[in-house]
């Protein structure tokens, strides 16, 4: 081999071990995208009826914000509530005037670290231990011996919302472009990256999976390019519960919550989960 092909490979390689280091410091930045909310806009929330204002303290001393959004067509309204977690880049306050048609079912909607006005720093780890404490204290403050909670997440929140399931005792989940490992949608996305040795952040859903014996409705958009239909079936497959899989054609990863399809996949996740 030449000194100058010598030359030219060991620069590339330099430059793909620059781009590896890059990519393994800085991959929170990729995973997670914090969205804030307004103090203008929480005081308008304050004002709203039916909508609670929730604090909820982590177990190292960290402070979770968010609201409760209660039903307004049964007797007992708190009897079904859907636990929500959010994708890597939501913030959940934007989804009470959508969730609030659904109005035989509360809402719990708490932002992750980082995000609205809860504190800390997000990360893998806190995601799901934080999780589990939401649904602890959602479940402590309702109290209701034949409480129906149900776990729906979208996006990365798909994997908390399993977490939830595998931990704690639910009725459902309801899925939202699920996946199977994050490090798969990684590789999907930078197929030329060690990405299996670089990631940190690793969302291990489908390892979750054959523990989850309740039922699961869940959601995928065929032309996703973000979690590719493949990651979201082969995370189903693994379920050991029944699953209700409803695709959409044509919509991608962010396109399809603005579909009637998805309203009407919604509405009838709910109404086959609710309890009378």
């Amino acid at each position: 081999m030449s000194e100058q092909l010598l030359k030219v490979v060991g620069g590339l390689l330099l430059v793909y071990v620059i781009i590896s280091a890059f990519m393994y410091f800085k991959q929170d930045q990729f995973v997670f995208f914090p969205q804030k909310i307004s103090d203008a806009r929480v005081q308008q929330l304050r004002n709203e009826s039916g909508l609670e204002e929730i604090t909820i303290s982590t177990e190292d001393g960290k402070l979770l914000h968010g609201w409760l959004l209660h039903g307004s067509e049964t007797d007992d309204i708190e009897k079904n509530i859907v636990i929500y977690f959010g994708g890597n880049a939501e913030e959940v306050s934007h989804l009470i005037d959508y969730f609030s048609r659904f109005s035989d079912w509360s809402f719990a909607l708490v932002n992750y670290r980082g995000y609205g006005k809860s504190e800390g720093q997000p990360g893998e780890k806190y995601f799901f231990q934080d999780a589990v404490r939401i649904y602890d204290k959602i479940k402590e403050r309702i109290d209701e011996d034949d409480l129906n909670i149900v776990t729906m997440g979208r996006s990365i929140g798909a994997g908390v919302a399993l977490h939830v399931a595998q931990n704690r005792e639910v009725n459902g989940m309801i899925l939202v472009s699920p996946y199977d490992r994050l490090v798969d949608v990684a590789k999907d996305a930078y197929p030329f990256l060690p990405v299996e040795i670089l990631a940190r952040q690793r969302f291990n859903a489908i390892k979750k999976a054959p523990d989850i014996e309740v039922p699961a409705y869940a959601l995928v958009a065929m032309e996703d390019r973000t979690i590719r239909p493949i990651r979201s079936r082969k995370l189903l497959e693994a379920l050991a519960g029944e699953v209700f899989l409803t695709e959409i054609d044509g919509e991608d990863h962010n396109s399809v919550a603005h579909t009637s399809e998805y309203d009407e996949f919604l509405k009838n996740s709910l109404q086959e989960l609710s309890m009378e």
